[in-house]
């Protein structure tokens, strides 16, 4: 490749070294003794522990706002449940208050028919 052509696309270069055969051979570790190898798995494994002690405590602080939310719902439940009887009874207090409503404009317009025709039986 000519040096131009590299510099115009530098990515080609990052490509090359990427795929280019590496000349370093892997070293093999050598063995951990056993006693390293038991204290790292006892490490971990108090590790996982203690962060299931914590999983367990949010979940338990979970339950209870979950228990206590219920319970609040239950008692708005309950309280909803007890004005039912009371918006029953303001809806058969509003359905007579409208018909008596009704009953005066009939009234008003009687009336007031009833005076024209006075007005008009006088004046004639």
């Amino acid at each position: 490749m000519s040096q131009q052509h590299q510099q115009k696309h530098p990515t080609i270069i990052k490509r090359n070294q990427l795929f280019k055969p590496s000349n370093q051979k892997r070293k093999k570790k050598p063995p951990k003794h056993p006693i390293n190898e038991a204290k790292n798995i006892t490490d971990t494994l108090l590790r996982t522990k203690s962060l299931m002690r914590q999983q367990l405590e949010q979940t338990h602080a979970v339950t209870e706002v979950i228990q206590n939310d219920g319970s609040l719902l239950n008692e708005t439940k309950t309280e909803h449940l007890g004005l039912g009887g009371v918006v029953a009874g303001a809806k058969g207090a509003l359905s007579s208050l409208k018909a008596q409503d009704n009953r005066e404009v009939v009234l008003f317009y009687a009336a007031v028919g009833f005076y024209a025709l006075v007005a008009f039986y006088v004046v004639w």
